[in-house]
């Protein structure tokens, strides 16, 4: 393009152009100032098509200074801009000779010299770098844009000797640099304006490296459009410059070293670095990595070597006391190698070689002998032949007929191939297909092969390691197959900044670290992949950076090659995670990536130690504990020696911490204690004791960390009901406790808060539910049935005194109903509870006299009265259900009627144990005769003073028959209005039987009804008991002999 516009250009110097096209031209001032005032806003290469042909139908001749001031102040950006520049200035050019030479004064203007160390002192460092990139900016568009107007031809040539324009700008601005501030723009005028200025310069580095080519990607001219002088001229200057930055160079590398190695000696000395040296070291080095990258430009423009910088190899990088000070860290543990072990070692490292067990043929080699050596017969067994490859090479080069039966077969070989790959997860499998595939191979098979393994599933990380043992594999003979397209992968993906593409990004950044322990990719490469993650480190980038360190970190650091700059990059990731503000899921990967690639040398979990038989007991609960190891435990727990305290205290520990068993082994829990306690029964009441001080402790305190161990408490407590550890009265109270505590007056109210039960707080709902769950369908007979229904109610209204429950916790009440009282009828509103409960309260005042009116409520659900009750009900209850520890409500007063008899003897169990239970006192023969004695006397008194005491008259009066009233074997029948009772009356020596009808809904009623349900219930109990009696003593001979008796 600027070989097209040298000849108008030249020829407007010359007065060769045609006037006469540029008449009939639009002067109006509007148009004039509108055009001048664009080219300074919007000169792009957008409206450059737009800005030529308005440029071509205005006059322009009277704004000449304002055009030339709008050029040189229009806002370049991109190389398409200043190009957009170059041709309006063309266009003007050919129109108006004499504008160049105002243009090029303005232009040169800007590329004045570079500020004195005195100016650039007085500044603060901030002001300076923020001038200095301004400077920099505005004078890199300048140049570039003087370059290309005189190579275009806008600017005059020179004559009589005369030193040319550019050579005296580039003068200015590179022989009076002393500090070379101005390295920047050389740099980009050797990139841009080389091939012009600098000639045939280029060739060694085209050469060198395919990634540098024409300039701009403009084509190479055959003539050149800038002199032999012009071009010796710079090439002069240009060297002079950069044998300066050379001394440069390797004076900033000397000192970066000596930064170091005072930082070396500063952290052995005090065993840290303070942050004042390690930013002046982090500056001094991103200086020198400057200058090295712009001095290794201008040395491949300018055909010039490098200098010798020598690495400094006692030299070792360290950051701010994160990582250690020594360069030998495999040294001091000799298994901290690169390696978690030997068989990743082994994975890694020992691959296959193809040479020895494929023809030389068929991995694209030429063969040098005849007999090529045998490969190892334990490797060939391994190897699976395929019939269609095992022709020799003389059946390979077959005729035109068989062609295409051979093309595919190969084919569908591929196929079938690339098919098996997914589930190649083994060293075999991926070595038998590295050799299949190179009797296929082909450069159309390898794009496909490179084109199946880069397109692996993004959740399939786990053939990641054996997809690069794959590409390890063949890469030393087909090394086009992996590295090269995962890089540019890797590359395409960082345009993207969507967080949608993370998971191939990982896949990616993954798949190098693999090839990198492979040592396929270059570490080179894994650098530059980990540095430019690190620099714009925020977003997803740490989740990348870290990956990339995950899969490879380890490798890299504990490698002495690539230790210290691993050590490098693991500091800087450290010291980003306290400087920036990241997320606590980015800061803990972070720590995760960093002490995977250096483990600490401490023990990951510490171990508390404890006594052995502490740790055997605990082994045994926590571990060993089973439904078939369940009698095992036991005899085991029996052994121990329980006249020590140290022991019980420690066996009732692990029985009261119950929330550290597993939830589904509370029940075998309970058994455990059921049965320890027949042998020892204040370890029972310990457990129980302090299981209830527990579920109190979580009331009042209310935690909710510690919501999962109170449910394994209240569960483990209904499991202790279970099995006959506590009466039902305790759960009750427990379930009152659960409902009332905290409140005012212990008894909750709507609308009236609680500290430790606010209204939103439904888990004392679920610890309700739970213990009722658990033990609440043993509890269904006899008075204690009329106690779970009362409590239900009142539950109910306590539901009602919160905020509408959420979704879970109305399934977990519902599921409680339906398995307690499935046709009970479920309350409204907290209205209606509220007179529920009150009619309840009535009716256990009205059958129960005064004390029945604490049966609700505040008094934790106990009548007075009722633990009689409730002892014959437990007691009933035990001779039901049968032996000792079977599962099944009741209060344990009889529970086990042999007990009461061996009390005092040696118990002696089917394991010959013999345990001696509270040995009674010796009998004293004395006491009892004076007992005797005296009890005799007393007898003797009593009947004395009653033998003259006048008797009482005896009722002796027949009952009279009934005959006026049917159905005479029942007291009562219904009528339409009530229900008739029949009372007996007595008017002087004559008896009378009256029907009276009362409501159907009276307390005497309802209470006769109970009486009667109750007693028939217990009848139909006691005949089922009788005619059962037999299949459930056989029940019981099982339970005892065979399903607890299974250790044995």
């Amino acid at each position: 393009m600027s070989a097209d516009l040298r000849p108008s250009d030249l020829s407007n110097l010359i007065g060769l152009v045609d006037l006469s096209t540029f008449k009939n031209l639009d002067g109006s001032i509007k148009k004039n100032t509108s055009f001048i005032k664009k080219l300074k806003t919007n000169l792009t290469s957008e409206y450059l098509p737009a800005l030529s042909k308005e440029l071509l139908s205005l006059k322009l001749e009277k704004y000449l200074s304002e055009i030339v001031a709008a050029l040189s102040e229009a806002r370049l950006k991109t190389s398409s801009d200043i190009w957009a520049a170059v041709e309006i200035s063309s266009l003007l050019h050919q129109r108006f000779a004499d504008l160049s030479t105002p243009l090029v004064s303005a232009i040169v203007k800007q590329l004045g010299p570079p500020p004195t160390p005195a100016s650039l002192n007085a500044l603060t460092p901030e002001t300076r770098e923020k001038d200095e990139a301004t400077r920099l900016g505005k004078q890199r568009i300048a140049l570039r844009l003087l370059g290309e107007l005189v190579v275009v031809g806008i600017v005059k040539p020179v004559s009589n000797g005369k030193e040319a324009l550019i050579v005296t700008v580039l003068k200015e601005l590179f022989a009076t640099d002393k500090e070379h501030l101005n390295l920047p723009l050389a740099v980009a005028f050797v990139k841009f304006l080389g091939e012009y200025f600098l000639g045939k310069s280029l060739k060694k580095s085209r050469d060198r490296s395919g990634s540098i080519s024409s300039t701009s990607g403009k084509p190479a001219v055959d003539s050149p459009l800038v002199t032999k002088e012009v071009q010796d001229s710079v090439r002069a200057i240009l060297l002079e410059y950069f044998t300066a930055v050379q001394r440069r160079l390797v004076r900033d590398q000397k000192r970066v070293r000596q930064i170091d190695n005072s930082n070396n000696e500063h952290f052995i000395a005090r065993g840290e670095i303070n942050e004042e040296r390690q930013e002046r070291y982090e500056k001094a080095l991103k200086s020198y990595e400057k200058l090295l990258e712009s001095t290794q430009v201008l040395a491949d423009y300018l055909d010039q070597e490098m200098p010798d910088l020598p690495e400094d190899t006692e030299a070792t990088k360290i950051g701010i006391g994160v990582l250690e000070g020594s360069k030998d860290v495999a040294e001091k543990d000799p298994n901290s190698g690169p390696w978690e072990d030997d068989d990743a070692k082994a994975f890694y490292e020992h691959i296959i070689d193809l040479r020895n067990l494929v023809p030389a043929i068929f991995l694209g080699e030429k063969k040098e002998k005849e007999e090529e050596p045998a490969a190892d017969d334990s490797e060939l067994d391994k190897i699976r032949p395929i019939s269609p490859l095992k022709d020799s090479t003389e059946d390979l080069e077959a005729d035109a007929d068989g062609a295409a039966p051979a093309a595919l077969s190969s084919h569908i070989a591929l196929q079938n191939l690339l098919t098996r790959l997914p589930s190649a997860l083994n060293r075999d499998t991926v070595d038998q297909i590295a050799v299949e595939f190179a009797f296929l191979n082909s450069k159309g098979a390898r794009k496909k092969l490179a084109r199946v393994l880069l397109s692996v599933d993004r959740r399939r990380l786990d053939l990641l390691p054996y997809y690069a043992r794959l590409i390890a594999t063949l890469n030393p003979y087909m090394p086009d197959l992996g590295a090269a397209i995962l890089e540019t992968s890797f590359h395409g993906h960082q345009k993207r900044k969507e967080q949608v593409f993370i998971e191939d990004k990982i896949k990616n950044i993954r798949f190098i670290g693999e090839l990198t322990k492979f040592k396929v990719t270059p570490n080179h490469v894994v650098y530059h992949c980990l540095k430019v993650l690190l620099e714009n480190f925020k977003f997803h980038n740490v989740e990348l950076a870290c990956s990339l360190l995950e899969s490879c970190g380890r490798f890299l650091y504990k490698s002495p090659s690539t230790h210290a700059r691993t050590a490098n990059y693991l500091d800087f990731l450290m010291r980003n995670k306290n400087i920036k503000h990241i997320d606590n899921r980015q800061a803990l990967m972070i720590d995760n990536t960093y002490y995977q690639c250096n483990p600490p040398d401490r023990p990951a979990i510490s171990v508390k130690e404890r006594p052995p038989l502490e740790s055997y007991m605990r082994k045994l609960i926590y571990t060993d504990l089973s439904r078939k190891s369940l009698d095992k435990v036991l005899k085991q727990l029996r052994k121990i020696d329980w006249e020590s305290s140290a022991t019980r205290r420690v066996l009732a520990k692990l029985f009261s911490k119950i929330w550290k068993v597993k939830f589904s082994h509370l029940e075998l829990m309970a058994y455990l204690v059921a049965e320890l306690a027949r042998y020892h029964p204040d370890f029972g009441i310990t457990v129980v004791d302090n299981a209830l001080e527990e579920v109190r402790i979580g009331l009042e305190l209310n935690i909710f960390k510690w919501n999962q161990r109170r449910i394994a408490t209240v569960k483990f407590l209904g499991e202790l009901y279970n099995y006959r550890m506590v009466e039902s009265g305790v759960i009750f109270d427990t379930l009152y406790l659960l409902v009332n505590f905290g409140h005012e007056g212990n008894m909750p109210r709507p609308l009236v808060s609680s500290p430790i039960d606010a209204a939103h707080d439904f888990f004392r709902v679920r610890l309700c539910c739970t213990l009722l769950d658990t033990c609440g369908h043993y509890i269904d007979r006899g008075s204690q049935a009329l106690r779970m229904e009362e409590f239900l109610v009142y539950f109910q209204m306590y539901i009602y005194t919160k905020v509408r429950p959420p979704m879970d916790i109305e399934f977990v009440i519902s599921e409680t109903f339906e398995l307690l009282r499935p046709n009970m009828a479920v309350l409204s509103c907290y209205e209606e509870a509220v007179e529920e409960v009150n009619r309840l309260v009535m009716q256990r005042a009205g059958s129960n006299g005064a004390a029945g009116a604490s049966a609700l409520g505040a008094s934790g659900g106990n009548a007075a009265g009722s633990d009689e009750e409730d002892d014959d009900d437990g007691g009933d209850s035990d001779d039901e259900e049968g032996g000792d520890g079977a599962r099944g409500g009741g209060s344990g007063e009889n529970d086990d009627p042999v007990d009461a008899e061996v009390e005092g003897v040696m118990l002696v169990d089917a394991d010959d144990d013999a345990v001696v239970v509270h040995m009674d006192e010796s009998y004293d023969a004395e006491a009892d005769e004076d007992f005797e004695r005296e009890f005799a006397r007393t007898m003797a008194e009593s009947l004395e003073s009653r033998k003259f005491e006048r008797k009482p008259a005896v009722f002796d009066v027949p009952i009279p028959s009934l005959k006026g009233v049917k159905g005479s074997d029942a007291p009562e029948r219904d009528l339409e209005d009530g229900v008739a009772f029949t009372l007996l009356t007595k008017k002087g020596n004559k008896q009378q039987a009256k029907v009276m009808a009362l409501p159907a809904d009276s307390t005497f009623v309802l209470s006769t009804r109970i009486k009667q349900e109750a007693e028939q219930e217990e009848k139909l109990q006691l005949k089922q008991l009788v005619l059962n009696y037999e299949l459930n003593y056989e029940e019981r001979e099982r339970l005892e002999g065979g399903y607890y008796g299974s250790g044995n």
